[in-house]
C-alpha cells in the first residue's frame, strides 16, 4: 500500500500503527466496560492486558526514526568534459534519496512528530 500512494517506509510504519492501534485501544475500552474495573487483577484479565501491553510497545514508531541513517553522501553536482570540442557540461548527479527524505520529512511532520534537524538539513 505504501508503494501505490509512495508513502516512504517509516511514515507508512508509523501510519500502519496508528491505523492498528485505534481499534486496539476500543477493544480494550470493551474489555473492560464487559468485566468491570480490576479486571487486570483476574488471571485471565492479567494475561490480556500483559499481552495488550506488549502489543502497544511495538506500535512505538520513535525507535524506527533514530535507526535509520538520514544522510546524503557524494557529490551533487558534476562537471563533465568533451575533450574533442573541449566543452565542459555541468550534470546534476540526483539522487533519488532526496525525494524519499524530503517525503519522510513532509509525512512525519504532518503526523506530529519532531522532524530531525538532519534530515531537514538534507531535504
Amino acid at each position: 500500500m505504501s508503494q501505490l500512494r509512495y508513502i516512504p517506509s517509516i511514515a507508512g510504519a508509523i501510519i500502519w500503527g496508528k491505523q492498528i492501534e485505534r481499534p486496539l485501544l476500543t477493544y480494550m475500552k470493551r474489555v473492560k466496560d464487559v468485566l468491570g474495573r480490576g479486571w487486570e487483577n483476574y488471571a485471565e484479565g492479567s494475561r490480556l492486558a500483559t499481552d495488550s501491553n506488549s502489543f502497544f510497545k511495538n506500535l512505538i514508531p520513535n525507535q524506527s526514526l533514530t535507526k535509520r541513517d538520514m544522510s546524503i553522501t557524494g557529490s551533487i553536482f558534476e562537471i563533465q568534459s568533451n575533450q574533442l570540442t573541449d566543452v565542459y557540461t555541468l550534470a546534476v548527479a540526483f539522487d533519488p534519496d532526496f525525494i524519499v527524505i524530503f517525503k519522510e520529512g513532509r509525512n512525519l511532520y504532518w503526523l506530529g512528530f519532531n522532524v530531525p534537524y538532519q534530515m531537514n538539513l538534507s531535504a
